[in-house]
């Protein structure tokens, strides 16, 4: 039986509520609803399509190229995201989850110890107002099981990027605009992120632990020249951390990060070394165009970022150019 519409219901018994003997003001209100319910039916049928308008309405539907039109490792793209790279825009959320799925699946290929946090998450925590609330949200990502973690962070201004390195226990954070207000603003969220966070990364006897220790370190980044290009600054260092990660000659991000002359038998001493790695094909900031092998930001300069946005809009373009399904080959898990 379909449902009916409630205002339905009111308009179909108002003519019984005339003999009832009601005040002035109540009969007023009801010539009011009698009123709406006469012009809701004459607009009604002036305005119901012809079964051939109909017909019209639903071939144009089918044949109609859609906005969002590829579905990439379940990230969509729609032709105003894609246009945000074609020029000075701020990217969104999307456009970094399109990134990190480049990354994740034809690049570096997932890894257990290293995790990636999709931007939608990561406010979903930030988010969070209860403890139970962040507890559910927060388990399910097996922090206590990872080496690294990255996060991207937003005040919705601004992107910045939060870094669990479990082993040093600490947290490292990295922004591209170290302004007064940006640091007012997003540093203190990405600290409020790390406190939650902290129970669920370092935890004991397998229960979260609230008195956690860990160092909260803001990192020295390079900064951006304008006020639009913080998320490209953000990809791009994840970018490189995880291809630092990944590199066959870099024990881990935080010997790389720290100790970037430390040679290989240094490193070695501090723990064993993981199974050899199959070296990843070069990511966009990565490129043998702007590869550098001194300074881990050494490469991350405008005119990179420039160039890192120019490829990003053509990968974006090639990927969605068509409304069928990603079905390339994905990077191997390890």
């Amino acid at each position: 039986m379909p449902r009916s519409d409630p205002l339905s219901l009111v308009y179909s018994n108002l003519d019984r509520v005339d003999d009832l003997g009601l005040n002035d003001d109540i009969e007023g209100d009801l010539d009011i609803l009698r009123n709406l319910h006469l012009q809701k039916e004459l607009s009604s049928e002036n305005t119901a399509p012809s079964d051939a308008q109909q017909g019209d309405q639903e071939q144009k539907q089918a044949t109609a190229e859609p906005d969002a039109i590829a579905d990439y490792y379940g990230i969509r793209l729609s032709d105003e995201d894609i246009k945000l790279l074609s020029g000075d825009y701020w990217v969104n959320d999307n456009i970094i989850s399109f990134y990190f799925n480049h990354l994740e699946h034809e690049v570096f290929g997932k890894h257990k110890a290293l995790l990636i946090l999709q931007p939608s998450i990561a406010f979903m925590l930030m988010l969070c107002s209860g403890d139970s609330d962040f507890r559910n949200n927060a388990l399910p990502l097996s922090l206590h099981t990872r080496d690294v973690v990255l996060i991207p962070v937003t005040d919705q201004t601004h992107w910045g990027l939060l870094m669990i390195s479990v082993a040093s226990r600490s947290f490292r954070y990295f922004d591209s605009l170290s302004t007064p207000s940006s640091q007012h603003s997003l540093v203190t969220r990405a600290r409020q992120l790390a406190r939650r966070l902290a129970p669920y990364v370092w935890m004991k006897n397998g229960v979260h632990d609230d008195n956690a220790d860990y160092d909260f370190v803001v990192e020295p980044t390079p900064q951006q020249t304008n006020m639009h290009d913080c998320g490209l600054y953000a990809m791009a260092v994840v970018d490189l951390l995880c291809e630092r990660f990944f590199a066959d000659e870099v024990h881990s991000l935080e010997t790389e990060i720290h100790h970037p002359n430390r040679n290989c038998a240094e490193a070695s001493e501090l723990e064993p070394l993981p199974a050899k790695k199959t070296r990843p094909k070069s990511s966009l900031m990565r490129s043998e165009e702007y590869r550098c092998n001194q300074d881990i930001w050494e490469c991350v300069t405008p005119e990179a970022i420039r160039a890192f946005r120019s490829e990003l809009h053509r990968l974006a373009q090639e990927t969605f150019s068509t409304p069928n399904s990603r079905t390339a080959s994905p990077a191997p898990s390890r």
